[in-house]
């Protein structure tokens, strides 16, 4: 226990430490634009330090009504404390999740529950996107008119996935929800909700202004030539950039987007920096003067829990269960939808779910520290201690061979605490609703591959041949996650967790057993068509191992295998149709017949990895083990082998190997926490297996996940690089806290 404690004191000195060295760093290298701050007029730096004091007020009252929204009165003097805690938690934290930190442990005397402070954050967060994603939008449609075929484009696509969603929603509404799941989602649509929202919207709204004034003062300052109009449409561009919750408090993200944005304007480069950096500068002093107000002049309301609780909204109603439940459904189905931004020579992959899962790592991360989780394996708490004090020494460790490198630290680092997340949300979840959820998440997830590859397989393709959506030939069937191996691996996961849910359903009638193995046919078609080699070979080692333990049988097989070309058949019988339609048009007008349509030539390259991919795959392998032989007990650093390949070739490349970056990057050391959990699993599997054997028990469901893992890391591991799989992450969550059964009883029974 002591051993514990003291590593634990280590993670909360080492993490703030890295985030201090790297905010430091950006404050420091703006050292030489100091000279300018001093020629600035008074008068404009009071303006802009009143725009932020403003602000302040500005999203305080916005940050007030939506706890209302949630049934919480908080009076403003705490709400003010609190945002003013999350503003300051952002210079030494994890984006985001720094502001429900600093909320949460300001109004934890009012006994609000996690999930209520991480939803609120989220809430907040999501409609301030949507309102500065539609301006910044406008603007981008002033300014560059050239860009908007561009624009449209990725529009097109975001309305192809909003389809998709809308479509997986209708199915999950048909298919009935709870009367309690009825009562939660009802609230929110309620008179009162509308109010409230409304409010928040208009603070949004004017505090998005109000930031983005800050810009066009300093603009007009310096540029008195610049219309209104475009140095309004600039600064709204500049604003959401600089609001992105993926640096600290905007350090870093508001420099490139200043000298990116109004560089276009004809602004210097020199200026554009210095605008910003005196923005950034005048927020943190107004930051400073605020935090003492708080402190000295405002008091703390002394109201309890029940007093701050405005009406019985929830009566009957476990609201933190519920927010977790609706946390982790759209979490399962948003995981499979994935944005790349390219960032020459880099490429960036970010999920939507992404914040969702810092929601969920605030709640576990309580739990965690107040010892209130039940592992299923042991060891467990020294390991989710360990993996970042692991990222974190290697992170110092390649800063201090190599230097700071943005992909290290955002992609890769800050990444590691997004899976934690996913794990921790997937621990909590089955903390609350137990196996059973799990079970209707694994139907959540399964619903909705089979919606993303029914509408990649059937419906892109025809609205391609007409025109409706840009069509982006040679791409691989890769779904929404931007590559088909990942895409691949999603599916599999998801195949796997199907074949056990429809082997272990209780009191479900046939039909729903039929569906399942429908959606797991379908699936598996999805995974052939993906092409990748490594995934198929998997999923014929999975089938063989699921009739093995006699989770399948012949006859599953045989309705899965008929599932799996119903996609395909509709495929060519719509092709024959649209063929017949051409022959059509053909003898009755002029116009030439086309045998085929050209999307089926077009669309997807329905072909495995060339050769210039193997030998690059090889590449990465010899490479990888020289970088290890060359540090082998610490590691080159996080990030090292990517920076070599920048440096030499001016490439993004990566090991696709999971263990040799693990040993390349973090040593023999670095690697020990990652080898010994996976020992601890063969362990529980080991034990089960026998009992199997012996006893003719089937495996305990959170031991199955465990040999999905296991087998998925030990396969697929060996040729791609999978620890950033967030569907894998999700999974390891479930496995943790499925309570266990005892041997004997009626559902671990064949």
């Amino acid at each position: 226990m002591l051993k514990l404690n003291i590593i634990k004191k280590i993670f909360f000195i080492v993490i703030p430490l890295i985030f201090f060295v790297t905010i430091s760093s950006h404050i420091f290298a703006a050292r030489q634009f100091l000279d300018y701050f001093f020629q600035v007029p008074f008068f404009l730096f009071f303006a802009v330090f009143f725009i932020f004091f403003l602000n302040f007020f500005l999203t305080s009252t916005r940050l007030m009504l939506a706890y209302r929204q949630f049934g919480y009165a908080v009076p403003f003097r705490n709400i003010f404390k609190a945002g003013i805690m999350g503003q300051i938690s952002g210079y030494f934290m994890i984006p985001f999740f720094s502001a429900m930190v600093g909320q949460h442990y300001s109004l934890k005397n009012f006994g609000i529950p996690r999930a209520v402070t991480a939803i609120v954050a989220l809430y907040e967060r999501v409609l301030m996107g949507i309102i500065a994603s539609c301006l910044s939008l406008c603007s981008v449609f002033l300014i560059w008119p050239h860009l908007v075929s561009k624009v449209m484009m990725y529009c097109f696509q975001f309305i192809e996935i909003c389809a998709v969603i809308l479509c997986i929603f209708c199915v999950l509404v048909f298919r009935g929800w709870s009367l309690k799941e009825k009562k939660f989602f009802s609230l929110f649509l309620s008179k009162r909700s509308f109010i409230y929202g409304s409010g928040i919207v208009f603070f949004s709204f004017l505090s998005f202004f109000l930031v983005a004034n800050s810009f066009m003062v300093l603009l007009f300052f310096f540029n008195q030539s610049f219309s209104y109009k475009i140095i309004l449409g600039s600064c709204l561009i500049v604003s959401f950039i600089s609001s992105l919750p993926i640096s600290f408090n905007g350090w870093g993200v508001r420099e490139f987007a200043s000298v990116t944005v109004f560089k276009t304007l004809g602004v210097p480069i020199e200026e554009s920096l210095f605008i910003s950096i005196f923005i950034g500068a005048v927020s943190l002093f107004s930051l400073i003067i605020l935090s003492l107000l708080s402190k000295y002049v405002l008091k703390e309301s002394k109201y309890t829990s029940q007093l701050i609780v405005e009406i019985p909204l929830f009566k009957g109603l476990n609201l933190e269960k519920f927010l977790i439940a609706f946390l982790t459904y759209s979490a399962s189905i948003g995981l499979f939808f994935q944005l790349h931004f390219s960032i020459p020579p880099i490429m960036i992959n970010i999920s939507p779910t992404d914040l969702i899962a810092l929601c969920g790592l605030l709640i576990f991360f309580d739990e965690f520290y107040h010892d209130r989780i039940r592992y299923t394996v042991p060891y467990m708490k020294t390991f989710f201690i360990c993996l970042p004090v692991v990222f974190s020494v290697s992170l110092l460790n390649g800063i201090f061979h190599f230097g700071f490198t943005s992909w290290a630290f955002y992609n890769k680092f800050l990444g590691l605490f997004v899976l934690l997340g996913y794990a921790g949300l997937g621990i909590v979840f089955v903390k609350n609703f137990g196996k059973q959820g799990v079970y209707r998440i694994i139907d959540i997830m399964g619903i909705t591959l089979f919606f993303i590859v029914l509408f990649k397989f059937l419906f892109v393709p025809f609205f391609m041949e007409f025109g409706i959506l840009n069509a982006r030939s040679g791409e691989g069937f890769q779904g929404y996650a931007g590559n088909r191996n990942a895409f691949a691996i999603q599916l599999l996961s998801v195949f796997c967790l199907l074949c056990y849910r429809s082997k272990y359903c209780f009191n479900v009638s046939k039909s729903f057993i039929s569906m399942q193995n429908f959606l797991s046919g379908v699936i598996l078609m999805g995974i052939y068509y993906t092409y990748s080699r490594g995934c198929i070979i998997a999923t014929l080692c999975f089938i063989a191992m699921f009739m093995f333990f006699k989770i399948m049988t012949l006859k599953n097989l045989f309705h899965l295998f008929f599932s799996a070309l119903f996609l395909p058949a509709i495929f060519y019988l719509l092709n024959g149709a649209l063929i017949f339609f051409n022959l059509i048009v053909a003898y009755f007008s002029s116009l030439p017949f086309s045998w085929l349509p050209s999307y089926l030539l077009s669309v997807y390259s329905f072909q495995y990895s060339d050769e210039q991919s193997n030998q690059e795959r090889v590449y990465t392998l010899i490479e990888g083990v020289k970088l290890w032989l060359s540090y082998p007990l610490f590691g080159a650093g996080l990030g090292r082998f990517v920076f070599n390949e920048l440096e030499k070739k001016h490439r993004y490349l990566t090991i696709h190997h999971t263990f040799l970056w693990f040993l390349a990057e973090f040593g023999v050391l670095g690697t020990f926490p990652v080898c010994f959990y996976g020992y601890q699993i063969m362990k529980e599997i080991k034990t089960h297996i026998k009992y199997f054997f012996k006893f003719k028990y089937n495996i305990p469901f959170e031991n199955f996940l465990h040999l999905i893992l296991l087998v998925i890391i030990c396969l697929l591991g060996q040729i791609y690089e999978i620890f950033y799989q967030r569907i894998l992450w999700l999974i390891f969550g479930f496995s943790l806290t499925t309570l266990r059964l005892s041997f004997g009883t009626n559902d671990s029974k064949k």
